[in-house]
């Protein structure tokens, strides 16, 4: 669902769809951030907690 959306967007806006290959990264680079920020927000919610209740 995630290729689909990347590659309708590159393909309205440029006229050409990306390959295999960049979907790939394109998807793996959103699931490694999405990851990241849950690792991040769940490291700095003690601190949030305490600080706002």
């Amino acid at each position: 669902y995630i290729k689909d959306f990347y590659n309708r967007t590159v393909l309205s806006r440029n006229g050409t769809g990306l390959n295999e290959e960049a979907l790939t990264l394109m998807y793996s680079l959103t699931v490694s951030v999405f990851a990241i920020g849950g690792l991040i927000g769940s490291l700095m919610v003690g601190t949030l907690v305490t600080r706002f209740g």
